[in-house]
């Protein structure tokens, strides 16, 4: 039997709400069909979910508000931050607890673009790391020797290739591709690029 991770309950809301990406959606269904408890557990959501909304008191819909908002709507991508940024969990949440903080984003190259510097573990020393937010329609060059994780929304590079939330888009040494941010939230992307001096 499959063991149900520990954020699966938040997976399960977004999964219902069709707000998962394609690998994720594809993980969830996974572990529903080999786990018992994992399906109880989605009955349960799809119950919460179908109770009235207007219901004085009801607090199932306040639980699902709470994982799509803030923060916390990136918790399961925790993890993959932590890993492309060299830092621990908790300062991966801390950081994806700041994004919604228009103060610490910086106008970016390009109209439709802005920039948040990252301070990344040891292991990003000689790259560059950041996260980026594109406005629908915004472009800008893709990392040549890097990775972009999609934290957010999803952009098109110039080979008619989509990438959605979730995944992981990483590009060769000298390899040129343009990415168009798709109509929609924001693309936010966070990306590690080495630096020539790195390289």
């Amino acid at each position: 039997m499959m063991a149900v991770p520990d954020d699966f309950d938040g997976l399960l809301a977004e999964y219902l709400l069709g707000t998962l990406s394609d690998d994720e959606r594809a993980h969830v269904s996974n572990l529903l069909s080999g786990s018992a408890e994992a399906k109880a557990r989605l009955e349960v959501a799809r119950s919460r979910l179908a109770e009235p909304l207007l219901v004085e008191g009801w607090t199932g819909f306040n639980a699902v508000a709470a994982w799509l908002e803030g923060g916390r709507r990136f918790e399961h991508l925790v993890p993959r931050l932590a890993e492309l940024f060299d830092l621990s969990e908790t300062n991966a949440r801390a950081l994806a607890d700041t994004i919604d903080d228009d103060d610490v984003w910086e106008d970016g190259p390009a109209d439709g673009i802005e920039v948040m510097r990252v301070e990344a573990g040891p292991r990003c020393a000689g790259s560059t790391s950041s996260l980026v937010r594109l406005q629908p329609g915004a472009t800008m060059r893709a990392p040549s020797d890097g990775r972009v994780l999609l934290l957010e929304g999803s952009y098109r590079d110039d080979q008619g290739v989509e990438f959605w939330r979730g995944r992981v888009d990483e590009r060769p040494a000298g390899s040129t591709h343009t990415l168009t941010a798709l109509a929609g939230p924001a693309c936010l992307c966070a990306i590690v690029t080495r630096s020539e001096e790195g390289a």
